[in-house]
């Protein structure tokens, strides 16, 4: 098929998931106009797993042969994709250590659909947290101080617009993707999720999580299984400087989720 509408990119470091996830992924999306690009991000033991397995027809693969971390293996995929099927209209991202519920992709496009300028689209993120692995939800982010997020909602009633991007899992509208230029691999591992949230802000578009739309996230098990707190902390700096110590003055929306810009 070539006239897909939705190219999902699942980047992967580790074997431990890829076949779980795309069963997942294709479980639990009913429509037949999904393309699935798995890229790994040069691992020589991940190169021979995919080899040798045999993958659905909607599932391509990409081996990197050098690292490129969250973003650098988001924007190989999304390129990749994009030259191979230009009807595209959707593009999104997924970490392998997720389980998505049904009917959370086509909601999320639902809604991209219905709302105009907006780019991006999220799920509810379904999560435990501790030692007893207490349920908790993260519905909305806003973000933090100079160079970081935080979750403000764990219910919606109503699709919310946002200001902060969470990167584990999002549905984008390919031109506004396009039109800033995918994710910044200037950051590796951390920050390039609330980068890519602040230049769809000041291109103009919007971002809304979707009430409807969830995924379980397990969390910690996939793009950072080799980080550590220098990497992260290098992210954050890098961030701040990029947006002048202050990536807070991008929480003023409006009513309708657009961005106040004040002078």
């Amino acid at each position: 098929m070539s006239n897909y509408k939705v190219g999902l990119v699942v980047p992967i470091y580790t074997t431990k998931f890829i076949k779980r996830i795309i069963e997942y992924i294709n479980l639990t999306y009913s429509n037949n106009d999904l393309i699935i690009c798995i890229v790994n991000d040069a691992q020589p033991e991940v190169k021979k797993y995919l080899d040798s397995k045999i993958w659905p027809d909607n599932v391509e693969i990409i081996n990197l042969e050098s690292r490129g971390n969250f973003a650098g293996a988001n924007n190989a995929g999304w390129k990749y994709l994009i030259d191979k099927y230009p009807n595209l209209k959707y593009l999104g991202s997924l970490n392998d250590d997720t389980i998505p519920k049904n009917g959370w992709l086509e909601k999320m496009i639902f809604v991209l659909e219905g709302y105009p300028k907006t780019a991006l689209a999220m799920p509810i993120m379904e999560t435990s947290l501790g030692f007893l692995k207490t349920k908790k939800n993260f519905a909305c982010w806003r973000l933090k101080g100079s160079d970081n997020m935080e979750p403000i909602n764990s219910k919606i009633k109503n699709d919310s617009f946002v200001s902060a991007v969470n990167g584990f899992c999002f549905v984008a509208d390919k031109n506004a993707l396009v039109s800033v230029n995918f994710l910044d691999d200037e950051f590796k591992n951390g920050c390039e999720d609330l980068d890519l949230g602040i230049k769809l802000l000041l291109n103009g578009w919007r971002m809304v999580t979707v009430k409807d739309s969830k995924v379980y996230h397990i969390g910690g098990s996939s793009r950072y299984i080799d980080g550590n707190n220098k990497i992260l902390d290098n992210n954050h700096v890098i961030l701040a400087k990029k947006y002048s110590n202050d990536v807070e003055k991008f929480n003023n929306l409006n009513e309708s989720g657009f961005l106040i810009i004040r002078k």
